[in-house]
């Protein structure tokens, strides 16, 4: 299956922000899929920190040379893929409510935690994990990831659980300002 779109939403009735994400089938004549998945206030805290660590690790994998800048290089190539996404118009366009079947059933799963797989020159590879066992793999290109993280910024905001979801600075915005000598 592959990805065709991702909405996230706050419930406020949960307190939780709600990912679907709606899969095309690969074979032609197969059901499409949809996955539901809540995300709670802690996984969040505790995912974005990793994520953040996954993107500045991929490009030190993908670009060695380019190591030394891999924050500045996230937050370049994160404004460059909101961008493209905005341009697009795929910000705007309304998440398809169509009739897709959810395997792992009709209420969102709870995860238990995502550990991520960093291979040079490979999308990141995130394995969710439920409570209730098994586990769902997802491949995120980066401009996925990018795009993925504008809208958990956006559902976090609505949410109001105040944990300032930033993007990583480089060590010289990290120092602020100051007289040098």
């Amino acid at each position: 299956m592959n990805l065709e779109q991702l909405h996230l939403a706050y419930c406020i009735e949960d307190d939780r922000i709600l990912l679907k994400m709606a899969l095309t089938a690969e074979i032609e004549g197969q059901a499409k899929q949809e996955i539901r998945i809540f995300i709670t206030r802690r996984l969040l805290k505790n995912l974005w920190p990793v994520i953040m660590q996954a993107l500045s690790t991929q490009i030190s994998l993908d670009r060695p040379d380019a190591a030394f800048a891999s924050q500045d290089l996230v937050q370049m190539a994160h404004h460059e893929s909101v961008n493209a996404i905005k341009e697009s118009g795929s910000f705007n366009t309304p998440y398809t409510e169509e009739a897709r079947t959810s395997p792992l059933g009709d209420e969102p799963i709870l995860l238990e935690s995502i550990k991520f797989h960093l291979n040079v020159n490979q999308p990141l590879h995130m394995q969710l994990i439920p409570f209730n066992g098994g586990n769902i793999d997802m491949h995120f290109p980066s401009s996925i990831l990018h795009g993925f993280c504008k809208l958990l910024q956006d559902a976090e905001q609505e949410a109001q659980w105040d944990l300032q979801l930033i993007l990583p600075s480089s060590s010289i915005e990290q120092l602020g300002s100051g007289l040098l000598n």
